[in-house]
């Protein structure tokens, strides 16, 4: 296994990072989706941009390119750094 010993225990900060990377991995691949789960919720009722999740992502992938489904995704994973501080600093003392 990636973060185990020679007798195949995880320590208790490697189960830390490996939580912490599972977290951003997550984040990371499901930011898209939220992105365009927002942009249909808050679109115009009456003069929709978007037809459905398909129309969406494509439209955006075309109109704005590949970088703007993730758009802001940093701000998240920092988010997610920032709200595990505590938990760290309990640990440490």
């Amino acid at each position: 296994m990636l973060f185990t010993d020679d007798l195949g225990h995880i320590s208790q900060w490697r189960s830390i990072m490996a939580g912490s990377l599972a977290g951003m991995v997550s984040t990371v691949v499901t930011y898209p989706t939220d992105l365009i789960k927002t942009r249909l919720t808050v679109q115009n009722l009456l003069e929709p941009s978007y037809r459905g999740i398909f129309h969406a992502f494509s439209t955006v992938y075309q109109q704005e390119g590949f970088l703007a489904l993730y758009r802001g995704v940093s701000l998240t994973v920092l988010a997610l750094e920032e709200t595990g501080h505590p938990f760290f600093r309990k640990l440490a003392f």
